[in-house]
């Protein structure tokens, strides 16, 4: 990022200008903000007023509301993982939020916060679970996060049971995960 490349001076001003453009526009607000946010990550010599200015506006975006925003927050790269192991989504659409957030990152270190949604047994989190699975080394994805998971009352919810991939099938046995 372009941030990263300039002055401390410009770097603040950069900074400075797209958290008040965002507040000006409310269609484009989150965008920037995360903007903002993302860009800290390349911005090691930052105020630490800015610098609180920008997390506090990404702290009102936590939990990420769709996967448009888990997108987003994932481009953060390993600067947002202390964010999301921290957020407490309140609904189904922000859990599945949160996990591809993490998931977008594409971070080994992920998998304690993806991990800690293993339990959940809504299906559209069990879904985004069993989606991400391939992004990360299949045996440790399944021992930390899998492992909870009730496979025959989720397979017999769903008719169509997504299970065509052989790794998943061997990864379970009597509806736990066996890893």
């Amino acid at each position: 990022m372009a941030v990263g490349h300039t002055s401390a001076r410009q770097r603040a001003e950069l900074l400075e200008g797209l958290l008040r453009r965002g507040d000006a526009e409310a269609g484009n607000r989150e965008k920037l903000h995360l903007l903002a946010f993302a860009s800290l990550e390349t911005a090691p010599e930052l105020d630490s007023e800015p610098r609180r200015r920008i997390e506090k506006r990404a702290g009102r975006m936590l939990p990420p509301k769709s996967v448009d925003m888990a997108q987003s927050f994932a481009s953060a790269g390993s600067y947002v993982l202390d964010r999301l192991a921290t957020s407490d989504p309140k609904d189904v659409n922000e859990t599945g939020a949160t996990i591809r957030a993490a998931a977008e990152t594409g971070l080994d270190e992920v998998l304690t916060v993806i991990a800690r949604f293993g339990q959940d047994e809504r299906q559209p989190v069990q879904d985004e679970l069993l989606r991400d699975w391939s992004r990360f080394d299949t045996r440790d994805y399944a021992r930390l996060t899998m492992r909870w998971m009730w496979v025959m009352p989720w397979a017999a919810k769903n008719a169509r049971a997504r299970w065509t991939n052989p790794i998943a099938v061997r990864a379970f046995s009597f509806g736990r995960a066996s890893v």
